[in-house]
């Protein structure tokens, strides 16, 4: 919402456009929920059991315990907002 307001207040949009940017914006924060919820890799401490994102903690190797190596946190962020933009590009080319 604060991207969207601070757009808006900078730059020449119309108020539909503001919409799009504020939907699209919260459309991404959800693909990045989804995605960080059920295909992030999550590894566990054997020393602490405490559950992390890192391959080494307490100074111990860790044991994934779920989701898919290649997500890490960076790979989920890039992936919810590319799957944003393209999901708006459509609905936006689709709309107008």
């Amino acid at each position: 919402l604060l991207i969207a307001v601070v757009v808006y207040l900078l730059f020449p949009i119309s108020f539909t456009n503001l919409l799009y940017i504020f939907l699209f914006g919260f459309l991404g924060n959800v693909y990045d929920t989804i995605l960080g919820a059920f295909f992030q890799v999550a590894y566990i401490c054997p020393n602490c059991q405490s559950e992390t994102e890192k391959k080494v903690h307490c100074n111990q190797p860790t044991i994934k315990s779920r989701g898919f190596t290649v997500l890490n946190n960076d790979a989920v962020n890039l992936l919810s907002g590319l799957l944003a933009v393209i999901t708006g590009l459509m609905i936006y080319l689709y709309l107008v």
